[in-house]
């Protein structure tokens, strides 16, 4: 896939960039869309009432600035800045700013967002951006708010079709909810299996049957879901949980077989994390280190798809940053620390 062609998929909206699990921001599927949106709503009209609360404000302050907003983009999309010059918005001076709301305006944003009013448009077009333009929604979906546990079930569904098995604890992490609640949600979806000394288990129908072990090579980004939807240790073998990597959240080194993150791409071999490779900007090439010695046919191919989507970063993507505050000049850092590994 080139970016270009999916970018056009977020413009034609086939996907969607909303509030998913957790309130973090997601690409997903179109048909997705009103499950997660009730399932924000309920969560979000309940906190941002108890923090309107101790500004001695009320939902309506919210409800109330809505109109204006549509209003204002009833002639095109535009970005908050815009809309601050067209409608009028009294703000929550200091007091406000000490519990993190400044004003209505991301609250009413945010409100109509989850009511399917409006949407996230993507600035310039392009996917890899922090910046949306909101517009009105050209269809406003039927979001069903008085179904959550059925919102909550189709989004544990497709989940668990990609991510099963995998532990009610791992479930609980992805969705930001309680064990307690997901625990007979889950067990109408797939059944209890017990991995090795690990305990129980949830796997989905497919999951239950036979399957051949993964065979072939792949690059993987950082923060890849292979990886992070359980721990590094069940997807690495185990001797190699004691080498130490970088991970995400913490300049501590953490061991592979306890690490919850890594930070830095992955090369697998085989399903199983066998050394870590980057983009060198300075050389505009690909530098990678494995674990372990391997025959040259395996080594002169690692090579070969680290330098390929290298490529894809710089020349489809255009930068090769992991997230949004990382620079160019860390991925740098990253691509001399395991040039270091590998001598």
């Amino acid at each position: 896939m080139k970016r270009t062609e999916l970018d056009a998929a977020v413009a034609r909206g086939d996907l969607r960039v909303v509030p998913a699990v957790r309130g973090c921001i997601y690409l997903i599927p179109a048909a997705s869309v009103p499950d997660v949106l009730a399932l924000n709503a309920d969560a979000w009209r309940t906190q941002t009432t108890k923090e309107l609360a101790k500004l001695g404000k009320k939902l309506d302050v919210v409800d109330k600035l809505a109109p204006s907003l549509l209003d204002a983009l009833a002639a095109g999309p535009l970005d908050t800045h815009a809309l601050r010059k067209q409608v009028t918005v009294v703000g929550f001076g200091d007091a406000g700013k000490k519990v993190g709301l400044s004003s209505p305006l991301p609250l009413a944003l945010r409100m109509l967002e989850l009511d399917g009013r409006v949407e996230r448009t993507l600035q310039d077009g392009k996917l890899d951006s922090e910046r949306y333009l909101w517009k009105r929604a050209s269809a406003t979906p039927s979001i069903r708010t008085d179904d959550l546990s059925g919102n909550l079930a189709r989004v544990l569904q497709a989940f668990l079709s990609f991510a099963s098995p995998c532990t009610l604890q791992q479930i609980a992490a992805w969705t930001g909810r309680s064990q307690k609640e997901l625990r007979p949600i889950v067990s109408d979806l797939a059944s209890a299996i017990t991995v090795g000394a690990d305990g129980e288990w949830w796997a989905v129908e497919d999951d239950l049957q036979p399957h051949p072990s993964p065979k072939g090579m792949s690059m993987l980004a950082f923060e890849d879901n292979y990886l992070v939807n359980h721990r590094l240790g069940f997807v690495s073998d185990a001797k190699h949980h004691d080498l130490s990597l970088d991970v995400w959240g913490t300049k501590k080194p953490e061991r592979i077989g306890e690490a919850d993150h890594v930070l830095g791409r992955t090369i697998l071999i085989d399903g199983l994390i066998a050394g870590l490779w980057e983009v060198d900007p300075k050389a505009n090439d690909a530098v990678t280190y494995l674990f372990d010695k391997q025959p040259k046919t395996v080594a002169s191919k690692v090579g070969e798809l680290a330098r390929e989507t290298t490529r894809f970063l710089l020349d489809e993507v255009g930068d090769a940053r992991v997230f949004s505050l990382d620079t160019m000049d860390e991925v740098q850092k990253r691509a001399d620390r395991i040039r270091e590994l590998a001598r």
